[in-house]
C-alpha cells in the first residue's frame, strides 16, 4: 500500500525496503479477511490501528538516523498492538 511504500522509501536500503513491502503484500489478503471478520462482529479495531501511527513515525525517524535498535523497538511495539487486535478475534 502507499502508506507503507512511502515509509520504506524513507529508508535508503532498497533491498530491505523491497523485502518489507513484499511481506506486506503477502499478508494483504489475510488482513482484508481479518477486517471483514471484525466488521461483521462489530469489533472496534480502528482505534488500535490508529494507536500504531506514532510508532510508524518514530520508526521512520529511527530509520533515517540508521538507529537499528530503535527501529526494531518501534516495529516490535507496532507488532504488539497488531497482536492485541488478533487476540480479540479468538
Amino acid at each position: 500500500d502507499k502508506f507503507h511504500a512511502y515509509l520504506m522509501g524513507c529508508y535508503e536500503n532498497r533491498e530491505l525496503a523491497n523485502i518489507v513491502l513484499n511481506m506486506i503484500s503477502m499478508y494483504r489478503d489475510f488482513v482484508q479477511e481479518m477486517q471483514d471478520y471484525m466488521d461483521q462482529r462489530e469489533m472496534d479495531y480502528l482505534s488500535d490501528l490508529i494507536d500504531t501511527i506514532p510508532y510508524h513515525l518514530e520508526m521512520v525517524l529511527c530509520m533515517k538516523e540508521r538507529d537499528m535498535q530503535g527501529t526494531l523497538e518501534k516495529y516490535d511495539r507496532i507488532t504488539e498492538i497488531d497482536l492485541k487486535v488478533y487476540k480479540e478475534m479468538v
